[in-house]
């Protein structure tokens, strides 16, 4: 009977879900500190009889977990039930024949080792905790700031992305909106490059904002006021951590002459780390370099 040759499968197969149901558990201990989750979302490629099928979007990761463990410890349990009835008759039949019976035996044992390996990492975690065998893993979220809504004065049409009636080419190459063309001398570097690229691409773009008219030191985190255009912390001022330098990584381009598509399309190819449409407000759309640089902003 070659098929028994391999009667240690269900052993190192025992020991296999042990190990894998120790280390999951054990995540525990690195997640107890974690408040915040972030979200887990994948679609199962091939059904896990007995608990979920093929298509469904997981959403749980610990459930998927304990699944499969779950469903090792069933696979294990009628593999060992199977090889130790096989081995039950294997020892009936020996009739006397020494080798057979030790052999049968080994079989027995082997698929009781198995199982007793798969169930110790349970009751050895629930010994020492029973939270443990629940594998209840947070994930922390990320965080990364995205920029707030537009304050009373963006959403009012004070940066509302008029006519270029500014000087033309004065910002990167770009018309600017009347009354902000002074602004433009505070581009980063950064915001330089994505501006003077971006009148390549859309030589009519205006620019309707770059810094604030209440003026960029006014509007930094330790100075910034319900009167500053922008919201706290914006890239317009240099965000979380650059704003020390003096400089803006953000730019408004107004979307009366061009749609916010265009203009998107055309600043992400010019580097832009974040676009966001703000033309049902503001009538302009917000280019951001902030995040490629390091400002904690967008």
């Amino acid at each position: 009977m070659e098929v028994f040759n391999n009667k240690k499968i269900i052993l190192v197969a025992g020991i296999f879900f042990a190990v894998f149901f120790l280390l999951f558990s054990l995540t525990q201990l690195a997640s107890a500190a974690t408040s915040s989750s972030g979200s887990f979302q994948y679609t199962l490629l091939e059904s896990l009889p007995g608990f979920f099928q093929a298509g469904t979007i997981m959403t749980d990761f610990p459930a998927l977990i304990l699944a499969i463990y779950k469903f090792g410890i069933w696979t294990i349990g009628i593999c060992a039930l199977f090889m130790i009835t096989i081995g039950g008759v294997m020892y009936l039949g020996s009739a006397g024949n020494t080798s057979a019976a030790t052999n049968a035996k080994g079989i027995i044992f082997d698929a009781l080792i198995g199982v007793f390996a798969a169930m110790v990492a349970y009751l050895f975690l629930y010994v020492i905790n029973p939270d443990l065998t629940t594998i209840n893993i947070n994930f922390t979220a990320v965080e990364i700031a995205t920029e707030p809504a537009e304050t009373s004065a963006e959403a009012s049409g004070t940066l509302g992305g008029g006519a270029s009636t500014g000087t033309p080419g004065s910002c990167g190459g770009l018309a600017t909106q009347s009354g902000i063309g002074s602004q433009c001398a505070s581009a980063s570097s950064q915001l330089a490059d994505m501006l003077n690229c971006l009148a390549t691409k859309l030589p009519s773009a205006v620019v309707s904002s770059v810094t604030d008219s209440k003026g960029y030191n006014n509007c930094t985190p330790d100075k910034w006021s319900s009167a500053c255009a922008h919201a706290k912390n914006s890239c317009h001022y240099g965000g979380k951590t650059c704003y020390a330098s003096g400089k803006s990584y953000a730019a408004d381009i107004s979307t009366r002459n061009l749609s916010a598509s265009q203009i998107i399309a055309a600043a992400q190819a010019c580097g832009a780390s974040y676009t966001k449409d703000e033309s049902n407000t503001a009538n302009h759309v917000h280019a951001s370099v902030g995040q490629k640089a390091g400002c904690g902003c967008n």
